[in-house]
């Protein structure tokens, strides 16, 4: 059996394509997170929140950075399907101006075609990768600042 070789330019489209499922996955997760735990915190407040709670306004902060991260990590995966679909658009128009050239004597070759293709961008706008930041830092901050709240009002904090 013959072994069959791969174009760099493949190896390079699944590498890419990994990574974009990948990052995917994670702004789902984050989103689903922050969402998650702000359902859980509104909806059990009274389970966990003292009589006379310390530092109440730390927990309100908490909630605020739960919904900020939640905004966030849907801003985040929208733009990241707008950056997949400007991609499909922009390597469609690559590819069909390298087949419509003038100066084209014959059928260009799947290398030609995969350079036209890699030569197109695939990353999101930097307003949609800053939210994707902000809502992992969200998320974590969250996390620690519910802890702080936990530990204040279980332990007798100042």
């Amino acid at each position: 059996m013959i072994p069959q070789v791969k174009l760099i330019e493949d190896v390079h489209r699944q590498a890419s394509d990994r990574w974009a499922e990948a990052y995917q996955r994670w702004l789902d997760k984050v989103t689903t997170l922050s969402l998650g735990a702000l359902t859980l915190l509104v909806s059990l407040q009274s389970t966990y929140v003292p009589r006379s709670p310390r530092g109440l306004w730390l927990l309100a902060f908490v909630w605020g950075l739960l919904a900020a991260g939640v905004i966030a990590g849907m801003l985040a995966l929208f733009g990241q399907a707008r950056a997949h679909t400007l991609f499909q658009r922009r390597a469609s128009a690559a590819w069909l101006q390298l087949l419509r050239a003038p100066d084209a004597t014959e059928v260009p070759s799947p290398t030609d075609l995969a350079l036209a293709v890699l030569s197109v961008p695939y990353v999101p706008s930097k307003p949609y990768r800053v939210s994707a930041a902000i809502a992992a830092g969200s998320l974590a901050l969250a996390v620690v600042g519910l802890a702080v709240f936990a530990g204040w009002n279980l332990l007798g904090g100042p």
